[in-house]
């Protein structure tokens, strides 16, 4: 059993006076949970093995019978009791939360179910006797607090997969727990649904007892800085939203001209495609379809947003930069300083990703030198006016915003692309369903956008894909307040300053929810009719007035790139076997490919 020594919250409050030249150990005897519903202070510390002292001038009574409030009524005048674990260091009784963790500890390591309810009620007795006031404690005694330094050791295991790793964690631990970490205070995991949204919804709301939390864009910021429309909050991200959110507006997203452009630019790569499955052998091609979207979304995002064309060479080169700094992503997230990776001796290939995608510093200034203004996110950025200010935004953070654009634009979206796809390859009667309804519907002509919004099948994949795996799985928010989050029947109490990690590959796949009773299939498998009737809400893009502003167009990308893929191409799985998952950014599957060949008239 752990009990933090550097936890503050509000139990004894004596004065932190010397400590008295004689001190008098006591051991508190160990006894069956006392019946008693009102326990002394000795009966609760003495049933799970801490050793308490005290100072001469603490007690002149048989302490052994005091009740908790006459111990609190003295420890205010007095000094305080200290205590230690078998073969620990003394400390003093500094808190509440050390007797939550006390007792919650003695519940789970001990199975004293007793002894938690009385401890949680001497606890909540504890802080109405002291402030007068209603208790906030750190964390209620049915959610589990896991040790911090075990759970850190296990993460640096995952590495390569922190959605594999938090997995884990809450098959083990539950859907929520609360891990006390060293450099980053209280964190609680918790992967409900009521939770994930109340916390959404009240970031950058008006109501505001959220915030971004900064570690959520720590390894992130060695590219696209600290303060950009993902990372920023407050007044400062409604300016970016107010510049960028016009451009991404449902008229021009819906529009007859966005589907066309994105059909010019997915059929430059779906060409490219036909012509290495001729080459192929045998006609088959096998390609990993993550890796196959990210060159064809990468090129949306760079035309769409920016304005800019490149040639196959320069995509292929920032595509490849990309890859690199998102596979470097957790590492650089769990980098504990400032400096980047890149900086070390033999990071050349990291260090050399940050330069090939800084390098749009140059196309930010031709844009500026250019007499030439297209109503586009980037002449909206240039000649956007920060209201704090009265400025335009500095060349770095001008950097930062494309940057932040150009990653989020195309990753998690291909990361979409690429699960459809693999999900359709390893079921084939879905992929046919799909083709059926394309035939039936558009034939081989390049749909229009009312055309599109027809093909049920596409829709139903993407929500399916969305859910099963969703690209951006992982949301972290910051209490500003102290606050209780959660269902009536199971809270979670949380202090000012925790951190809120919540899972979404988790959360869409809980059986309560997404399983066989509540929509007719199984939570963990893929069957895009679920959506055929009205399903519980999902966060994919999160909610409230921080989802994502592009949602409506990655929805629209993957939908148009399935029925293209579905008119030129017939798709099989490589394999059946169980799918290894892999995270950084988004969550995907290791080097999962399939085969595709050229589809039959």
């Amino acid at each position: 059993m752990n009990v933090s020594s550097t936890t503050r919250c509000p139990f004894l409050k004596a004065q932190q006076t010397a400590a008295p030249a004689e001190e008098t150990p006591v051991k508190a005897a160990r006894k069956p949970a006392a019946a008693n519903p009102s326990p002394s202070l000795v009966e609760l510390v003495g049933e799970l093995g801490v050793e308490i002292q005290r100072g001469p001038n603490f007690w002149r009574t048989g302490w052994s019978q005091t009740k908790v409030e006459k111990a609190i009524e003295l420890a205010n005048t007095h000094q305080p009791l200290r205590m230690r674990l078998p073969g620990g260091e003394w400390q003093p009784v500094a808190g509440l939360d050390e007797l939550n963790q006390m007792v919650a500890e003695a519940r789970r390591e001990l199975k004293c179910e007793q002894l938690a309810e009385q401890g949680q009620k001497l606890a909540t007795q504890a802080a109405l006797s002291l402030s007068g006031q209603p208790a906030v404690l750190a964390a209620i005694p049915d959610t589990p607090q896991v040790n911090g330094l075990s759970f850190a050791l296990r993460a640096l295991k995952f590495t390569d997969s922190p959605a594999a790793f938090l997995r884990e964690a809450h098959a083990k631990h539950g859907a929520s727990f609360t891990v006390d970490m060293p450099t980053k205070g209280q964190i609680l995991f918790d992967t409900r649904q009521d939770v994930l949204r109340q916390a959404l919804m009240n970031t950058d709301s008006g109501q505001d007892n959220w915030k971004k939390s900064e570690m959520q864009g720590h390894g992130a910021s060695f590219l696209i800085g600290k303060k950009n429309m993902f990372l920023s909050g407050g007044e400062d991200w409604k300016f970016i939203q107010e510049t960028l959110r016009p451009h991404l507006s449902g008229k021009i997203v819906h529009s007859d001209a966005m589907v066309g452009k994105l059909s010019e630019i997915f059929d430059r790569h779906i060409e490219d495609l036909k012509a290495r499955v001729a080459a192929a052998p045998n006609g088959e091609l096998e390609i990993n379809p993550r890796k196959e979207m990210q060159k064809a979304v990468l090129d949306v995002a760079m035309q769409v947003f920016l304005g800019n064309k490149l040639d196959d060479q320069q995509l292929g080169e920032m595509q490849k930069a990309f890859s690199t700094q998102i596979e470097w992503l957790t590492k650089e997230s769990l980098n504990p300083t400032d400096i980047s990776l890149s900086k070390l001796p033999g990071m050349g290939k990291l260090r050399n990703a940050y330069e090939t995608l800084n390098s749009v510093d140059g196309l930010i200034e031709a844009r500026q030198r250019s007499s030439e203004r297209p109503n586009d996110m980037l002449t909206g950025l240039i000649e956007a006016v920060d209201p704090s200010t009265g400025q335009p935004m500095d060349a770095e953070r001008l950097r930062h915003e494309v940057l932040s654009l150009l990653e989020a634009g195309h990753e998690t979206t291909a990361t979409l692309m690429g699960w459809s796809l693999l999900m359709l390859a390893r079921n084939p009667g879905e992929y046919a369903r799909l083709q059926q309804e394309i035939d039936e519907k558009i034939g081989s002509r390049v749909p229009g956008v009312k055309e599109l919004g027809q093909i049920k099948q596409a829709d139903n994949v993407t929500d399916e894909s969305l859910r099963l795996y969703p690209p951006f799985y992982l949301f972290m928010r910051e209490a500003k307040e102290d606050m209780t989050v959660g269902p009536a029947e199971k809270p979670v109490h949380v202090e000012k300053g925790t951190t809120l990690v919540t899972n979404l590959y988790v959360n869409q796949r809980d059986e309560q929810v997404w399983g066989s009773e509540a929509t007719g299939f199984p939570a963990n498998e893929f069957h895009p009719d679920r959506f055929n009737e009205t399903t519980p809400p999902m966060s994919p893009f999160g909610v409230g007035k921080r989802s994502c502003i592009g949602q409506a167009l990655g929805r629209l990308e993957n939908n148009l790139m399935m029925c293209r893929f579905a008119q030129t191409f017939d798709v099989s799985a490589t394999s059946q076997a169980p799918i290894e998952l892999g995270s950084d950014l988004s969550v995907h599957s290791h080097d999962e490919t399939v085969k595709i060949r050229l589809r039959k008239s």
